[in-house]
Order: C-alpha cells, then structure tokens, then sequence
C-alpha cells in the first residue's frame, strides 16, 4: 500500500517585521472659555509670573509640572481640588485657568475674551524650581 507524501515547504525570515505603532487617539476637541480680565490687570493685583522664564525659577508654585503644548508652555500649579494653568506662549504670559475637580471644569482668571484650551495631557515633568 502507499502512502501519499504531502511536502510542506516553509519559508524562513531571519528577522522579525517590525509591527506599526498603535494609532495616535484622536485629540479631545479644544475648550473655550470667557476671560473677563487682561493678563496685565490680572497681574496688578494678584502674585503672577509674566515670563516663563520667572515661573521656572519660582519656589512658591511649588508643586508644579511644566509641559509643551502645541505653541505654549503650561505650568501647572496643582492642589487637592484645583490647579492654575498657566499658558506662556513666546515665554510671555497669555492666560491664567483654574481647572477645577470633579470634571474637569475650567474657569478663566485672565487672558483674551476667549481663550481657547489645547487639548494636551499635562505631564508629571516638575518645574524646574520644584526640583525637576
């Protein structure tokens, strides 16, 4: 009696082919808020860095992170229920926000009529005050 013989033939890669990154989620759509007062007003009466460069250097925001977003910088002043975001674009101050939780809500303390937020992920990089 015979038997059939079946002949696999194998192709052999000496490496492996490297999978394609995950995708990129889509980004959360921008938030806008209403700021009812100017940067320059705002800093008159309450303690503020108008430079990134004073903000890096400032112990007193302490515990802060700092982060690249788009065209700004964000330090990030947090607290048990709130963190003041504050957005330099140029090295210059352009917007201060109080993000609020539970939420997030935000609320404008200074900046343009409308500000709008980028939609970024703040980091866990400290300012460089804080010891980062």
């Amino acid at each position: 009696m015979r038997m059939p013989t079946c002949v696999v033939l194998l192709a052999c890669c000496s490496g492996k082919p490297n999978p394609s990154p995950p995708p990129t989620p889509p980004p959360e759509p921008p938030v806008r808020v209403a700021c009812r007062t100017a940067v320059a007003d705002y800093c008159a009466g309450a303690p503020c860095d108008r430079t990134l460069a004073a903000a890096e250097q400032n112990h007193n925001l302490c515990p802060a992170t700092i982060t690249a977003c788009g065209d700004f910088t964000v330090a990030a002043q947090n607290k048990v229920d709130t963190s003041t975001l504050w957005y330099y674009e140029g090295g210059q101050l352009v917007a201060v926000v109080n993000q609020l939780v539970p939420g997030p809500r935000y609320v404008c303390l200074s900046g343009p009529d409308v500000f709008v937020i980028p939609p970024c992920t703040l980091s866990s990089q400290s300012l460089p005050a804080c010891g980062g």
